[in-house]
């Protein structure tokens, strides 16, 4: 199994503000599709919720969490499962 890691933060370490993005950068938002299209996406519930509950489309989404369950994704609460499901 590969996997890959995408990750992002500004220069002073900030990965996100007010449960979005700090910055927008078209071509990052294209790396991230271009990177996950295809595959599964493994995120929190803090995330998935900023997305407004909806799936991102073309990968198979799976969402951590101890204490919610989602329709339309697979939720795990933990890594470990959330890996075994990918």
């Amino acid at each position: 199994m590969t996997i890959t890691l995408v990750a992002a933060h500004d220069p002073n370490l900030v990965i996100g503000k007010d449960g979005g993005l700090p910055w927008r950068y078209p071509e990052d938002l294209k790396h991230f599709k271009r990177t996950t299209i295809d595959g599964t996406i493994i995120m929190g519930r803090g995330v998935f919720e900023e997305l407004n509950e909806i799936p991102l489309p073309g990968r198979k989404n799976i969402v951590l969490s101890t204490t919610q369950t989602y329709p339309n994704v697979e939720t795990h609460t933990s890594l470990e499962e959330a890996l075994k499901s990918s």
